[in-house]
């Protein structure tokens, strides 16, 4: 009776004859939609945490001390934030596209490189603008935008790969 009442209420694409139907979609038409949930948690997250880590950290050690964790050259708590969201967001969602999260904000990085390039003002101050301490940054939005994402996408990935390792 119980199990009648349950298979009304079960929609159509958990039925057993079903189920086989999705274990055969491509694995490349599962990698996009996985791998833009897990750019769209690396980054956001990794932003969101460096934040706020670095708001708390600001009350307690100073802003300098700050400055030379949360951005560069260490980039310490993006890379930390992001191994941790890389580990418990492979245990939570399939790991399609986890480890191929920092293409994308790598090829930002790319394109804003070119782009200071191709301006002689900005050229001189590409490696202060995106990787260099922020007290001697001219525009230090880069590197708070683009290169911090891409470092905590690179703490994602090898997160998620951990995570692999341990569960194979």
């Amino acid at each position: 009776m119980a199990s009648r009442w349950l298979e009304s209420y079960v929609p159509k694409y958990f039925n057993e004859q079903e189920l086989p139907k999705f274990k055969q979609i491509e694995r490349k038409e599962r990698f996009g939609p996985f791998l833009l949930l897990h750019l769209v948690i690396a980054t956001l997250g990794t932003l969101l945490i460096t934040g706020v880590m670095s708001f708390l950290l600001s009350l307690l050690a100073g802003q300098h001390f700050v400055s030379l964790v949360a951005l560069g050259p260490l980039f310490l708590l993006p890379i930390v934030s992001g191994v941790a969201l890389g580990y418990a967001f492979a245990t939570i969602l399939p790991r399609y596209g986890a480890t191929w999260v920092w293409v994308v904000p790598a090829v930002f990085l790319a394109i804003n490189i070119a782009a200071a390039l191709s301006n002689p003002y900005e050229r001189r101050d590409i490696w202060l603008n995106e990787f260099g301490p922020q007290a001697h940054c001219t525009a230090c939005l880069d590197e708070t935008f683009v290169t911090v994402p891409l470092v905590g996408c690179i703490g994602y990935a090898i997160g998620a790969g951990v995570r692999r390792t341990q569960a194979a």
